[in-house]
Order: C-alpha cells, then structure tokens, then sequence
C-alpha cells in the first residue's frame, strides 16, 4: 500500500569473480550480488556467471544433510567456495607457461622474451590487485563477531574460504617471484652475450689497428 516501508532483514554483498580467458590471455570482472539471512539466500548474477551457480547448486545437493543444519550460510559457503577454487586451474596455467618461459631464456632464445616476461608480470599483478578486496569481504565474514546469520558452527567453513584465498595470493606472489627471477636470468645472458661481443671487437681492434 501507499507509503508503506519495507524492512530488510539480512546481510547483503557484492562480490566478483576474475575470469581469465585462456585465447586472449586477458582478465574479465564479473560481479555478482548475495542477500542471505537465516531463512534465505538470493543472488543475482550475469549469464556469463551460470556455470559457477549451477555447479554450486550441485555441490549443495550432495551435502543436504549440512544445508539443512546450518541452513542458508551452508550455500553461501559451497558458493564463495567455489568462487575461490574456480582460481585454481589458471594459477596452474600461468605456472606452466612461465616454465615454458624460463627454458627458452636457458636455451638462448631472445625472441619476444622481454615483452612476454614483461606482459606475464603485469598479469598476475592485475589478477592480485583486484583480489585484496575480495579477500578483504572473505575475511570480514570469517572475523566479525557481530555479522548476523552466520552461526558459530559455520566459522570454520568461512575460515576454509580465506585460506585457500591467502593460497591463492601466496601462489600469486609465488609467480611474481619466480618471474622476476626468470628476468634477472635473462639479463644476465644478455649482459653475457655482450661482453662476448664486445671483447671480440676489441680483439679483432687490437689485431688490425696496427695495420
């Protein structure tokens, strides 16, 4: 009826996953928001997010008896849960492919070497700058003491949630390392290669000046 409030009774977060397109070689953001309470959970998400979902629902459905116990806080748990596992397979990727990387710099390859060393690192510092302030709302979930509808029992699934989120920085910064390592490789054989050069020079200088 007219002039009649509506009181919402519930917790509400917007979330995003980073999906990285394999062919591109490029990240995507996508958000999507959660609004649960004690007797519901809502989301609403881009068609682009339906595989996510769908495999959260099945997840669910295979542990009724704990969805039942602990109600909606059990979803969002399977559900972020799987938002954070979903980083697995490309964290996999990249560390094959900086592999990849590292033995054409120990075979001397040179080609493109730099810009794809270069590119690599730009990557995976993008993907760990927009993952701190999902891992910040993982945390707050976990931590706070006063958020509703997030009962005591589930704090140790919400604490499993920002481990793997603090593997999945530490894989990142893991990455980093070994691509700037991978890059004072390549320096270094470059650096080498010149000097050899340059000393063939002044050999062939020394020999031909006095003629």
């Amino acid at each position: 009826s007219k002039g009649r409030q509506i009181r919402f009774d519930g917790n509400f977060l917007v979330l995003h996953r980073i999906f990285y397109h394999f062919q591109t070689e490029q990240c995507e953001l996508r958000e999507f928001e959660v609004c649960f309470s004690d007797r519901f959970l809502v989301t609403t998400h881009t068609q682009q997010l339906s595989r996510t979902f769908a495999t959260a629902r099945e997840r669910v459905m295979e542990h009724r008896r704990e969805c039942v116990t602990y109600g909606p806080s059990y979803v969002l748990f399977r559900l972020l849960n799987l938002c954070v596992q979903d980083y697995n397979p490309a964290i996999l990727e990249w560390q094959d492919a900086l592999d990849e990387i590292e033995q054409r710099v120990l075979k001397g390859t040179k080609d493109q070497i730099l810009e794809t060393i270069l590119e690599f690192k730009k990557l995976v510092a993008k993907m760990r700058k927009r993952l701190i302030p999902e891992r910040d709302v993982l945390r707050e979930l976990y931590e706070s003491r006063t958020l509703p509808y997030i009962p005591a029992p589930m704090r140790p699934y919400f604490k499993t949630i920002t481990d793997n989120m603090n593997a999945v920085f530490l894989d990142l910064e893991n990455l980093r390392d070994h691509a700037t390592s991978v890059f004072e490789v390549y320096a270094t054989t470059l650096s080498h290669q010149i000097n050899f050069v340059m000393q063939r020079l002044t050999i062939g200088a020394t020999i031909f000046l006095p003629l």
